[in-house]
């Protein structure tokens, strides 16, 4: 303790040393993908990360304690998922919210294909994209 607490710096900080390339590399990587492997696996991909983030956050965030085996469980749907959240008490409803907002944080329009940044106050210059 006794360490004052020091903010993130302003995001035009930021700007002159972004370098658009590695998001249209895997944009590219993602556009390939959904392609290969079709939108139904595509959807699903995102799925599957998304519900690895909403049960990680909160633990993250030291709302609850979590483990590899338990996260996975819940992220994949596995057969007693929703056994292994009951027995989490501590955890369920943080988890339970954050599955609940999946769609928003997720798969808005344009953000896997880099049509549009996810956040809109990004300044549009920071991305060398040009889908």
């Amino acid at each position: 303790m006794g360490q004052e607490y020091v903010p993130f710096p302003p995001f035009e900080g930021w700007l002159p040393s972004y370098n658009g390339s590695l998001v249209d590399e895997v944009g590219e990587q993602i556009a390939n993908a959904r392609e290969r492997y079709g939108q139904e696996a595509a959807d699903r991909a995102v799925e599957v990360a998304s519900r690895y983030a909403a049960v990680d956050t909160g633990a993250l965030e030291g709302l609850y304690t979590t483990n590899r085996g338990f996260t996975r469980t819940i992220a994949e749907r596995t057969a007693n998922w929703e056994a292994a959240l009951a027995a989490h008490p501590e955890a369920a409803h943080h988890i339970r919210d954050a599955l609940g907002a999946n769609p928003s944080w997720t798969s808005g329009p344009g953000i896997v294909e880099r049509q549009q940044p996810p956040w809109p106050a990004w300044p549009a210059s920071t991305s060398t994209c040009s889908r």
